[in-house]
């Protein structure tokens, strides 16, 4: 048997250890190492006989655990192993996780069973069910938590260019993640367009990480930008109005804008210093990079105000109740209004 983990453990796919266990609990909201594990598990527990016969997976109520618990009492057929998935186990009401935990305590030889959902049930009825299923998978098998707070997605898409033959540095993957967010299943499928667009080897830039993963044309946030920094108002309000009326939302739009900001900001202090922008690991093709020094030269920016000023919209576009449109809206008419 597996040797045992914390509960709270926060585990990667490879972390599974090398002899297989009878019962695993697999739960936590990023979802894409929740599913990644169940896949690596299935891989190895069917390996050896005919995984259309040997897999059964379900949903957490009272009609489908019965039936998945009977199959997993069930000998494999023509392999060494059957696999049983019992799935959403935030929805799963007390009866259905005692009739698991019941499964649990003398669990098949010859099955994997898999718990799985985005998070422990919440107590009912004057019983933590949740917890208690935990405590009784810890004693007979392996519980492995993923949680998005607890994960590096810098280091993620590293990880993943580098398996798919490229290398990506590590300012390049912070732009990514600023540009496509935290939830490693998206980034992850930007990686791959990536790792595709160059064609699976070699080293990704900057230009290239703009080129595929922003979902906006460079070009137009550059001009949002840049009337930004010109301190030009009723332009940069209509470029913004402009974005929002083709469709695109506005929490997709703001990293972007940080982003492109930001390295506005780097960049005001490299020409304050004297220092090649390049060496500062700044990523702006030339003709861009001419452009912005020329505005920033005509309109400095003031750059903690500004950091302010972003750090706030993107607190109140998680929170606020006004609306993400006019989170947005005013966070590019205050950035202007600073820079007339």
């Amino acid at each position: 048997m597996s040797p045992r983990r914390n509960p709270g453990h926060q585990a990667a796919s490879q972390d599974l250890g090398d002899e297989l266990s009878n019962v695993y609990l697999i739960y936590g909201d990023e979802q894409l190492l929740v599913r990644r594990c169940i896949d690596e598990l299935a891989q190895r527990a069917l390996q050896g006989g005919p995984a259309a016969f040997n897999r059964a997976e379900g949903l957490a109520n009272a009609d489908a655990v019965r039936g998945l618990l009977s199959q997993a009492r069930t000998p494999p057929m023509m392999g060494p192993r059957r696999l049983v998935v019992i799935r959403e186990l935030e929805g799963a009401k007390n009866a259905e996780i005692e009739a698991v935990m019941t499964y649990v305590a003398s669990p098949s030889p010859t099955t994997v069973l898999v718990v799985t959902g985005s998070k422990l049930p919440p107590a009912s009825e004057g019983a933590n069910m949740g917890v208690r299923l935990r405590n009784a998978v810890n004693k007979a098998g392996r519980t492995l938590r993923f949680e998005a707070a607890k994960q590096d997605p810098v280091a993620f898409v590293r990880q993943r260019c580098g398996e798919g033959g490229c290398e990506l540095g590590r300012s390049e993957a912070e732009m990514l993640v600023e540009v496509v967010g935290r939830d490693l299943g998206r980034l992850a499928g930007e990686v791959d367009k990536l790792v595709a667009f160059v064609g699976g080897s070699g080293r990704i830039t900057g230009e290239q990480v703009e080129q595929v993963c922003s979902l906006l044309a460079e070009t137009v946030i550059f001009e949002l930008t840049d009337a930004i920094v010109r301190g030009e108002v009723g332009q940069a309000m209509a470029i913004a109005h402009r974005l929002l009326e083709e469709g695109h939302a506005p929490a997709r739009i703001l990293p972007l804008v940080a982003w492109q900001v930001r390295q506005l900001i780097q960049l005001q202090d490299c020409l304050r210093r004297r220092a090649d922008p390049y060496d500062e690991g700044i990523r702006m093709p030339r003709a861009k990079m001419q452009a912005a020094r020329r505005s920033l030269q005509r309109h400095p920016l003031r750059g903690e105000r500004t950091l302010e000023l972003l750090a706030d919209a993107t607190l109140r576009m998680r929170t606020s109740k006004a609306g993400e449109r006019h989170v947005f809206e005013a966070l590019v008419l205050a950035l202007a209004r600073q820079s007339s």
